[in-house]
């Protein structure tokens, strides 16, 4: 015979909260979805990229199409961003050719004082 256990709500709202990191939340809220990431006009911080002929991305995986590149030392403006497979997706918009689209942490320096998009958090 299996027994139920009664839990709070409260209480596991409080276990899952505390089992969060800021691109957990990102992910966890109710439905965000990449395309509502990618109408986000308000840049929230600038990034670098690091390398050159780095893929801009119409979506937040290898997988979709690239829409141009970005190059060393150009600024990437972004606006959003999504958190998956071990890896931050950002969203913004290459300052020097105005390619909009999803580039992978890997190639981009984002200052250490970023955390998390506030709208996001």
């Amino acid at each position: 015979m299996l027994r139920r256990l009664a839990v709070p709500a409260a209480v596991l709202a409080a276990a899952a909260a505390l089992s969060l990191n800021c691109a957990d939340a990102a992910s966890a809220q109710t439905p965000q979805s990449a395309t509502t990431l990618a109408t986000a006009s308000t840049v929230y911080v600038t990034g670098t990229f690091t390398g050159n002929g780095v893929n801009i991305r119409s979506g937040h995986s290898t997988s979709y199409v690239a829409l141009g590149a970005g190059f060393k030392g150009q600024k990437f403006d972004i606006s959003g961003e999504w958190y998956g497979s071990g890896h931050t997706w950002f969203y913004g918009r290459n300052r020097s050719t105005g390619v909009k689209g999803w580039v992978i942490d890997t190639y981009l320096y984002v200052p250490s004082a970023h955390t998390c998009i506030p709208e996001y958090c």
